[in-house]
């Protein structure tokens, strides 16, 4: 993977995997399965500073728990994931449409504390890719 610039995105669902960790990756705070970390702001945070701190962070909650767990890293500074991948209701007993309704609702809990939504080029500096993606 980095002999081709590939960038590794784990998906860390709690702390005992962090010690295998030696470079700058993607990492992505799983929050809510019964196996792995406790979806609170408390257990975020000790997931985040149990991290190698030069990786760049998401939390994702799964479920119920997405909303809550969105909110929490927004607060907390850090990226978000969202997707029907973790949770397939817009509320509680209301499915989701599809994917662009969940980012929506993202965008509205990012923007409510004032927090910026990065174009596509910033994602891609945030992330250390290339503005042309790679083919292989």
């Amino acid at each position: 993977m980095l002999d081709k610039g590939v960038k590794p995105e784990l998906e860390v669902w709690y702390t005992d995997q962090l010690w295998l960790l030696k470079l700058t990756y993607l990492i992505q705070f799983v929050m809510g399965f019964q196996s792995g970390a406790c979806a609170t702001s408390k257990g975020l945070l000790h997931m985040l500073d149990s991290a190698p701190m030069q990786s760049v962070f998401f939390v994702l909650g799964v479920g119920s728990l997405q909303a809550p767990m969105i909110t929490v890293g927004i607060l907390s500074g850090l990226d978000v994931r969202t997707g029907m991948e973790d949770n397939l209701y817009y509320r509680r007993h209301e499915p989701c449409k599809d994917n662009a309704q969940l980012v929506e609702k993202v965008v509205r809990i990012a923007r409510e504390p004032g927090r910026e939504i990065a174009t596509p080029k910033e994602a891609r500096q945030i992330l250390g890719l290339s503005e042309k993606p790679s083919q292989y």
